[in-house]
């Protein structure tokens, strides 16, 4: 399994600049294309604010850097709702044999996005080497 959290790169700024309403748009645009950019056995959701978490059952760190790539490619090849937008994106995934908890995961992929967007934003990392004490962030409380 391959987790992947996607942020809207300085959406803020999107938000100051342009208007709630223009961000949301943009966040509408942005689920549209990544929804678009997937297979029919994978899936994307919403986190919160301008975060995504999409799922990839059975990839391989490689097939997870590939997807996140393309997610970021579609996103950042015109304009969402007439703004230009970037994405960052933390690629985390499962081996085969270990043992999956969601938590862990999701962890992993919130620091490869982390080292994404201190490295320059509108790129991909994947979680090798990468552990959640590895970024200032505070921990995030997942609910069901």
């Amino acid at each position: 399994m391959a987790i992947l959290l996607a942020d809207v790169d300085r959406f803020k700024t999107i938000n100051d600049t342009e208007g709630h309403g223009r961000g949301d748009a943009v966040l509408r645009e942005v689920a549209s294309r990544l929804r678009g950019s997937l297979r029919s056995f994978e899936s994307a959701y919403r986190l919160g604010g301008e975060e995504f978490l999409v799922l990839l059952p059975s990839a391989d760190p490689g097939q997870a850097a590939l997807v996140a790539e393309r997610l970021r490619q579609s996103v950042r090849e015109s304009p969402c709702a007439g703004v230009p937008v970037t994405i960052s994106v933390g690629t985390a995934t499962t081996t085969s044999g270990e043992p999956f908890r969601f938590k862990d995961v999701v962890d992993r992929a919130d620091a490869a996005l982390y080292r994404a967007k201190g490295t320059g934003r509108d790129r991909v990392c994947s979680d090798a080497g990468a552990k959640p004490a590895d970024h200032p962030r505070p921990a995030r409380t997942l609910t069901a």
